[in-house]
């Protein structure tokens, strides 16, 4: 499944893999993108939205610099619109 990384977000731990946050996005459709995306399975995501998602998270709980550090662990690469 991957390498397991672990990440406390607003006091709380939790764990992921690339894989995980791969396929917790694979049915869920891609919201705005307002300035910093990542593309997951071909489509672009917001950073935010792809935290949120694969690690089920509430966005209010991070910023956008703390979702590309997590997303970087992960092996994705996000990047500006």
């Amino acid at each position: 499944m991957g390498e397991e990384h672990e990440f406390t977000i607003g006091g709380t731990r939790h764990r992921a893999t690339r894989q995980l946050v791969e396929e917790r996005l694979a049915s869920v459709q891609p919201e705005r993108i307002r300035k910093y995306f990542v593309e997951v399975g071909g489509r672009r995501y917001p950073v935010k939205q792809a935290v949120s998602v694969g690690l089920g998270v509430p966005r209010a709980s991070f910023q956008s610099q703390e979702a590309f550090r997590i997303l970087r662990t992960l092996g994705f690469n996000p990047a500006e619109e």
